[in-house]
């Protein structure tokens, strides 16, 4: 639009200053919405000791239904212990003194484990002294709301992202203002039959989902807790990994929000000949190791499109490179997901 006389000027001053209020009015509104959300689900905050289990079942393997359990005693921000068993699987994670220890009976923690607990960082990751706290310091540049049917209750979405990117999509019930609904780079997950505790709100249910497939399920208790010092004194052969004057206490791994602006080669993926004649589309998210000099040095599919469609996402993501990280001023490996989305256009 060009603004040449008076008139025309005050036009386009008022369309300008209408679009602004507006875009700030829709911020203030999604803010409002994800504040309320994360107030009312903040049970970490009081810092009391509590305990959460659950009774999981992994839907959707190759191996059958399996069913699991997840336990966590959770002492203060500084001090917790989590605990998985399953057919063929166990782990311990304990977190206290400045240190974390790790066992864990395999090599790599099951898709449907880490799902579990992506699940509970969806939920948690705004809450401060949360375990699951992801310690993401990205802030959105944009929001948009909408409103949809869930499971027919009326909710309300709020969509963040970084630059043009989706962070996330949180979808919280119209009427109590509680997360029915959280979709991120990781997955989409389900949060339901909602119980009170220490005047906050946690779900009993979670559902993972992929595309339409539920693929897991899990109920959940949450209780007050007088933890056993036994509970954290590191079990035998665990791997134990010291703080960093300045690591925070979630580990090295990043967000792939974080990685945003970081990547510095990025090849393409061929699209398989096979799968664009059969129309194959999907999205292959992968599980990245970033060594110290940016580049990718381990990978792993822990959401498939196909066999087609995951050998070119490796293929390319093999070679991509990053911008080093760093911790305490030094170069660091990282763990994060990568993501790569096959769409045919006409």
């Amino acid at each position: 639009m060009i603004c040449k006389t008076p008139l025309l000027i005050f036009a386009c001053c008022s369309v300008l200053l209408s679009s602004s209020l507006a875009k700030e009015r829709e911020e203030d509104e999604a803010m409002a919405l994800l504040n309320k959300a994360t107030e009312q689900t903040d049970v970490w905050s009081k810092q009391h000791p509590l305990s959460l289990d659950a009774e999981i079942r992994l839907l959707q393997m190759k191996s059958g239904e399996i069913e699991a359990a997840y336990s966590m005693v959770w002492a203060s921000e500084k001090q917790w212990r989590s605990e998985w068993s399953a057919r063929g699987y166990s782990e311990i994670y304990l977190r206290g003194n400045g240190a974390t220890w790790h066992l864990r009976n395999v090599k790599d923690e099951p898709v449907r484990m880490m799902q579990f607990e992506w699940a509970l960082s969806a939920l948690s990751k705004r809450h401060k002294d949360s375990p699951f706290n992801d310690g993401s310091k990205v802030q959105p540049s944009k929001y948009k709301i909408s409103s949809k049917k869930i499971d027919g209750e009326a909710a309300q979405c709020v969509e963040t992202f970084v630059d043009s990117a989706l962070m996330d999509r949180v979808c919280v019930d119209k009427a109590s203002g509680l997360p029915l609904r959280i979709t991120n780079s990781f997955g989409t997950y389900e949060y339901g039959e909602y119980e009170s505790f220490r005047n906050s709100s946690f779900p009993a249910r979670i559902r993972v989902l992929e595309g339409t497939y539920v693929v897991l399920e899990a109920k959940l208790k949450m209780r007050e807790a007088t933890p056993d010092k036994a509970l954290f004194v590191p079990p035998p052969g665990s791997e134990e990994t010291k703080d960093s004057p300045c690591a925070d206490s979630h580990g090295i791994f990043v967000d792939h929000t974080d990685m945003h602006g970081s990547l510095l080669e990025k090849k393409q993926p061929i699209y398989p000949q096979y799968a664009r004649t059969n129309h194959q589309t999907g999205t292959v998210m992968m599980l990245a190791l970033i060594g110290k000099d940016g580049s990718v040095e381990r990978l792993r599919v822990i959401q498939s499109a196909g066999p087609d469609l995951d050998k070119a996402a490796l293929d390319a993501v093999k070679q991509w490179r990053y911008k080093p990280f760093l911790r305490c001023g030094e170069p660091v490996a990282v763990e994060s997901t990568l993501v790569v989305n096959f769409e045919l256009r006409p």
